[in-house]
Parts: C-alpha cells; sequence; structure tokens
C-alpha cells in the first residue's frame, strides 16, 4: 500500500514539473504584438517620416531586419507604394491586463508623391528573405502641401480630449473673428465656431487613436496651415482597445 501511494505521489509531482516546464516553455515562444490603430493625417513636402506604434511582451521581438522592405496598402489593394527602409526607436512601456508590454516605434519615409492621397484602410507589409508579415494601422490621409501663407492670424494652439487617446476639440488662439469658407482635418471637413478669442475646431467623431494632426483653413484670401504637431501625449494607449492583436 505504502509503495503504491509513493508511486502515485512520485507520478503527480513529475507530472506537475512536466506540465510546468510545457507551459514555461510555451510562454517563453508566443509573442504577442499589439499595433495601436492611428488615424494618421500627415502634412508632407515631400521629405515628411510618420509613425506608428505597437507594445510587445517580447522585448527582443522586431518586424524588420536588415533585409527588410516594405509595401504601403490601401483596403482593396489597388495602390501600393514601397517603403526602402525603417528606423526604430523605444517608446513608453505600458502595463495590459497586468503584463508588462514593451512600447516601440517604427519610423519611415513617406513616398515622394506631389498629390493627396487617403487609405481608408491602412496596411503595412513587411518583406525579408525568410518572411511576410501584414499589419493594419487605422487609416491614412497625406496631403500635399500647396503654396499656403498666414492669411489667417493665430497666436496660439492647444487641444481638449475625450476619455479615449483622441483629441475631441482643437483650440486656436485667434486675435479676432475672421471669416472662413472651410476647415479640414485630413480628408474630413469639420464643423468649427468662435468663443472668448478662440476658434474651436471640432474634430470628427470616427477616427482611431488620434493625437497629432495638422489643419487646413480655407479663407478667401488663400489656404493656412496649422501645423503637424502633438496636441496631447497619452502614456495609456492600450486601456481602451484601440489596438490589433498578433501572435508570431
Amino acid at each position: 500500500m505504502k509503495k503504491a501511494i509513493i508511486g502515485f505521489i512520485s507520478v503527480t509531482i513529475i507530472f506537475g514539473i512536466f506540465m510546468y516546464f510545457i507551459n514555461t516553455y510555451k510562454k517563453q515562444e508566443d509573442t504577442y504584438v499589439y499595433v495601436i490603430t492611428e488615424s494618421h493625417f500627415v502634412l508632407t513636402d515631400l521629405t515628411s517620416k510618420m509613425a506608428f506604434t505597437y507594445f510587445t511582451n517580447n522585448k527582443n521581438f522586431s518586424f524588420i531586419d536588415e533585409n527588410t522592405y516594405g509595401i504601403m496598402i490601401n483596403e482593396d489593394d489597388t495602390i501600393r507604394f514601397p517603403i526602402d527602409s525603417f528606423e526604430v526607436e523605444d517608446t513608453h512601456d505600458e502595463y495590459l491586463n497586468g503584463e508588462l508590454l514593451y512600447g516601440f516605434k517604427i519610423w519611415f519615409q513617406l513616398p515622394e508623391i506631389t498629390t493627396s492621397y487617403y487609405f481608408k484602410e491602412f496596411y503595412l507589409k513587411f518583406i525579408s528573405i525568410d518572411k511576410k508579415v501584414q499589419i493594419y494601422l487605422g487609416d491614412l490621409y497625406v496631403e500635399y502641401e500647396e503654396t499656403s501663407n498666414q492669411f489667417f492670424k493665430w497666436n496660439k494652439l492647444n487641444a481638449t480630449k475625450k476619455d479615449t487617446p483622441q483629441i475631441s476639440q482643437i483650440l486656436v488662439g485667434v486675435p479676432y473673428e475672421q471669416a472662413i469658407e472651410e476647415i479640414y482635418i485630413g480628408p474630413h471637413s469639420v464643423d468649427y465656431f468662435y468663443a472668448d478669442k478662440q476658434l474651436v475646431i471640432k474634430v470628427p467623431d470616427d477616427v482611431f487613436v488620434f493625437l497629432n494632426t495638422y489643419v487646413k483653413l480655407v479663407t478667401e484670401e488663400g489656404i493656412t496651415y496649422l501645423p503637424q504637431m502633438p496636441y496631447i501625449i497619452n502614456y495609456e494607449l492600450l486601456s481602451k482597445g484601440l489596438y490589433h492583436k498578433y501572435m508570431y
């Protein structure tokens, strides 16, 4: 009887150790990547770069190596722009469901195209010698900067945000009220009003993560661009679920 009990305990311990190593091995092997879906609205003069952000539980994971090139792809695969090279930089880390995730940004040069274009669904494919990976980044609107001037007089910029990582209003300090024909944020014509020596510009509701943009103001005199800038810095990008998750 004692031998049977000892044998049973031994088998149980061995099985437990075996399962521990199996689970540990799986945890070490499974790499999760959370790509932030953003509304990328970019003003370009043919020298502009853009970036996307991702988080991963594997600090050594990378989409790119020394042989990687890329392709920007729109929603129906009718537009493809090549990307020759990428740059990676560390950004802030975040926790999701109690797990530490390491943050990175990948930068790349936009194609030298002297016209505006809109990817309602924006995909990026990484291609190297031994792998191809395609990820979804949200949407992309790139505007080639037309000849402009400071026709519209302004003196400061600020913004308010929702309880998500999204701007809700852009606040433009002005010396006086000026006639405006149209205001654009990316591809969207947006509403606006004046209040307390401020031009209040309403951001569209149907954006993804949205913290960085330019603004295009059209007046009778011509076009004025408010500069591309990050209006708000947010260190909890994952908390509202605005990401696509991949496992490698």
